[in-house]
């Protein structure tokens, strides 16, 4: 009777698996835009546990159809992130509902990713380091050229605090004006080009040039740090110096 529904209703329907371990591995032969699951199934895995595979695995969206409505079920249901759950018995009305949504749901979601993709891979490629920060300091983002500067990598600091790339000294300084800027919207430093000192995982001191902006969006406040190793200007600097007051090939001051 689903079969026929469906079919009445313009899908194409792919395959009927009667097992969880069965509709795990339909899902990875076949691909379908989606799978819609009952929760009690025969085998070992039931229909919940095999929805967490198909999601996690394959990225295909799943949409229960149950007559199982208790709390305990529902509460497992919802940690595989099912795309929709109806209870039988539906109407066609219903059901063509529910799939349109999850269908919809899952291609915004995917395009979501793919845009997300397409910007991390952008800011992957800068020269300059990109460090973005919550209200808190809370790291949310950190590109390729800021792993190659701090020593990190990326997993190392997100949700931790910015103060981790920062010398010890210069954290208070930084938490005292976060803080102020919070609670006053006070900007000392935003928009405004300066070079510090960086602290790398191993400890050592790099210098750096530090360029903040601030954005909003939806209420929610992003911090966004380009920075850069100025390490080599700054040996260009001294060597220019240098130069400038002592003989090249005796040493010797020469004024």
């Amino acid at each position: 009777d689903l079969q026929q529904q469906l079919l009445e209703q313009g899908y194409l329907l792919l395959g009927h698996a009667t097992t969880g371990e069965q509709a795990v591995i339909m899902a990875e032969q076949l691909h379908p835009s989606l799978v819609l699951m009952d929760i009690h199934l025969a085998g070992e895995l039931d229909g919940i546990n095999a929805a967490q595979i198909i999601r996690t695995r394959f990225q295909i969206p799943v949409v229960f159809l149950t007559a199982y409505a208790a709390e305990e079920v529902l509460a497992r249901a919802k940690l595989s992130e099912p795309y929709g759950y109806i209870l039988k018995p539906f109407s066609e009305r219903e059901l063509y509902t529910v799939i349109e949504m999850a269908l919809f749901k899952h291609k915004t979601e995917m395009e979501l990713r793919e845009s997300a993709l397409h910007n991390q891979t952008i800011l992957d490629n800068m020269a300059d380091g990109v460090v973005t920060i919550d209200p808190r300091g809370n790291i949310e983002g950190f590109n390729k050229a800021a792993c190659e500067i701090f020593g990190y990598e990326v997993a190392d600091v997100i949700g931790q605090n910015v103060t981790i790339l920062m010398p010890e000294n210069n954290r208070n300084v930084h938490i005292n004006y976060l803080d102020k800027h919070n609670r006053t919207g006070h900007s000392r430093i935003i928009g405004k080009p300066q070079e510090l000192e960086g602290q790398r995982k191993d400890g050592s001191i790099v210098p750096i040039s530090l360029l903040v902006s601030k954005i909003e969006r939806n209420g929610r406040v992003t911090f966004i740090g380009l920075i850069r190793d100025i390490t080599q200007r700054r040996r260009d600097e001294e060597e220019i110096n240098r130069l400038a007051f002592y003989d090249p090939l005796t040493g010797l001051p020469n004024r």
